[in-house]
């Protein structure tokens, strides 16, 4: 005989997220830069599956309610301590160590939600955020991301191992009651288990909830790229004439944000070898290039790579290919790769960045042609 106690509404926003949650770590840890926006996209579904089950929580039926959940620091260690003994006690809905596990994972698909919102705006200037925080907490944001998927990861694997061992104690596929919602050998349910859902008052919460969010989402693509932000006030992109009339005839116009300012100095001193090549520029034209370039050096934008940029190899202070952080971004890349057409050489930056020109190196920017070679390393 079998006992139903898991309704639609649950078993959807569970498989939900754990779809989407397991699709935003394989896409984080495992997938090129430029998976990006898929990345984004699990992520926002995993950030609406939780919103769903938090309301959900309040108003659906009493086992899916947060009420009906049994959080006591005495009942959960109880309940592992009996399972770890073998002498299970039957739940109508989650055990205790089960209750506290899920509210553990959707705290935390909540908190890199977040995370990777700020993130998101601050490092990429996209999103609901852009313009709204700077590249230092869009950084600090990240790590914070990195290390709550790491905790999503063992997580799960805690989640999958409970339900392992409470499908083997109980006798009862829990897997496959939360698929058909209905369990073998569940006792009668607990007075907060028998409370009915409440679908107007959990649609009325779900619709207030998308009318207050609607704005930050609409009009703010993951995938586009944006002008200067106000929160990025300095320039980013190439903007000077005379710079940009100077370099685009061998090159492309580096942004400025690729070198510190003491780097851009040395090379305007020394433009009559210049990597091998006379680079002659007026007097006039060279002094106003080199109060440009070292007016928004690496560090006076506030993007990711200008914040990085900042720093160079001492031994090949000129070249933006030696810094250590271009080595580290690229260091999964065959060294063919970058001979090979179209990019031809490792200063070939619009090879495989769609935004080289504007400064930006936006990682859903990053559209490297076929061919051998592995992808960015992550950072």
């Amino acid at each position: 005989m079998t006992t139903t106690v898991w309704d639609g509404v649950t078993r959807t926003l569970h498989w939900g997220l754990a779809g989407s949650s397991l699709a935003a770590l394989g896409t984080g840890f495992l997938a090129p830069e430029w998976w990006l926006p898929w990345h984004v996209a699990a992520g926002a579904v995993a950030g609406t599956a939780v919103a769903g089950r938090g309301i959900w929580g309040l108003f659906g039926p009493g086992p899916a309610r947060f009420g009906a959940f049994v959080l006591h620091p005495r009942a959960v260690w109880h309940h592992v301590v009996s399972a770890a003994r073998r002498e299970p006690r039957a739940h109508y809905g989650h055990p205790p160590a089960g209750a506290l596990m899920a509210v553990l994972l959707l705290v935390v698909v909540a908190a890199l939600g977040v995370s990777g919102l700020v993130a998101h705006g601050g490092r990429e200037d996209l999103g609901p955020l852009h313009g709204v925080v700077g590249g230092a907490a869009g950084a600090g944001a990240a790590r914070v991301h990195a290390w709550l998927a790491w905790g999503l990861l063992a997580l799960v694997a805690g989640h999958l191992a409970g339900v392992a061992a409470e499908s083997a104690l109980s006798r009862d596929n829990l897997v496959r009651a939360m698929i058909t919602g209905r369990r073998a050998n569940a006792p009668a349910p607990g007075p907060a288990e028998r409370r009915p859902a409440r679908p107007r008052a959990a649609l009325a919460a779900a619709t207030g909830l998308a009318i207050v969010a609607a704005p930050f989402a609409v009009g703010h693509p993951v995938t586009a790229g944006r002008a200067v932000s106000p929160t990025h006030s300095a320039a980013v992109a190439p903007t000077d004439p005379a710079y940009k009339k100077a370099c685009d005839d061998c090159h492309m116009a580096y942004p400025p944000g690729l070198l510190p300012a003491e780097s851009w100095r040395r090379l305007m001193a020394n433009l009559d070898d210049h990597f091998g090549e006379n680079a002659f520029l007026m007097p006039g034209t060279k002094e106003k290039v080199r109060r440009y370039l070292t007016a928004n050096a690496a560090g006076t934008a506030d993007t990711e790579a200008a914040r990085h940029f900042r720093h160079v190899d001492p031994a090949a202070p000129l070249a933006v290919t030696e810094t250590p952080y271009w080595r580290r971004r690229h260091a999964g890349i065959a060294k063919a790769r970058f001979k090979a057409a179209p990019v031809k050489a490792k200063s070939n930056c619009k090879a495989c960045h769609r935004d080289a020109t504007s400064g930006w190196f936006r990682d859903a920017a990053i559209d490297p042609p076929a061919a051998g070679g592995g992808p960015p390393r992550k950072q």
